[in-house]
């Protein structure tokens, strides 16, 4: 069941459509009103013998285990944003099987993931990487880190996009020749996240190199922001920072924004802010 019905646009949609319609299963969709409320969101699950669901964080966030006894739901993916270590132990108790998924838009979308299967005391893992992709945790120099170390993930494989549309130099900086690849010719996606390799194989995130940050799944650039506001001859200078909203549409004060201070004094809350 995909988590953005009236988003087609949006990349992930393009996995849940097809990964539910190749498995010979039914795909429903729903409106923004009824993931929005948990008790909604529950019925719908339970009427409809839904199974599989993909749930981002902040709605995960809103939801109880209990919401979903007496359903056919056996296995939930989350992705979109980093799952808080107390949200994947809550669900690791659950009976339903709970994988944290990653993956950005120039990799085809998923492509690592980690069941969530036990209580964590550390950041949530994303993972190990998916059949026909690769995950390389890397230094400055392109060598890889060792284990424990942190080192920007790279991911190579066949869901790496040929890059961006009319933008050769970012394409240059994000797309790089993949040395460690067994054919020639291969690329290997740059994502600017740090990562660091767990003895037992699995991947942790540890968040940006860079200051872009993720709002209800879509990235924000925080500079952008303060550039744009600047440019506004009252305001000299500005600031931005990811923050916690309560006036979010989930009325979750977890539900993730930004909130920019001016130099002028001014506060911009900005909780519906989109890219």
């Amino acid at each position: 069941m995909p988590d953005r019905p009236d988003e087609p646009r949006h990349p992930a949609a393009y996995f849940d459509c097809y990964a539910t319609l190749l498995a010979g299963a039914t795909l429903i969709s729903i409106t923004r009103e009824t993931i929005a409320g948990a008790a909604a969101f529950a019925e719908l699950i339970r009427s409809e013998r839904v199974t599989l669901s993909y749930i981002p964080p902040a709605v995960l966030a809103i939801l109880e285990p209990d919401d979903f006894a007496g359903s056919a739901l056996w296995g939930i993916f989350s992705a979109g944003e980093a799952l808080p270590p107390e949200q994947a132990s809550r669900w690791s108790r659950s009976g339903i099987e709970l994988h944290n998924s990653y993956g950005p838009t120039e990799t085809t979308v998923v492509v690592t993931d980690y069941l969530c299967d036990e209580p964590l005391t550390g950041p949530t893992p994303i993972g190990t990487a998916l059949p026909n992709h690769r995950a390389y945790a890397l230094d400055e120099r392109l060598r890889p880190v060792p284990i424990g170390v942190l080192g920007q993930l790279f991911i190579a494989g066949t869901g790496v996009t040929y890059g961006y549309h009319d933008r050769p130099g970012l394409t240059a900086e994000r797309f790089l020749p993949d040395p460690y690849a067994e054919r020639p010719g291969e690329r290997m996606y740059a994502t600017g996240d740090l990562v660091r390799w767990r003895p037992d194989g699995v991947l942790e995130f540890f968040g940006r190199r860079d200051r872009q940050v993720q709002i209800r799944g879509q990235r924000v650039e925080l500079g952008e922001i303060e550039h744009t506001l600047t440019q506004h001859p009252s305001i000299p200078a500005s600031a931005s920072a990811p923050c916690c909203c309560a006036t979010a549409p989930t009325s979750s004060p977890t539900w993730p924004a930004s909130r920019t201070w001016t130099s002028c004094g001014s506060t911009w809350p900005t909780s519906c802010l989109r890219t």
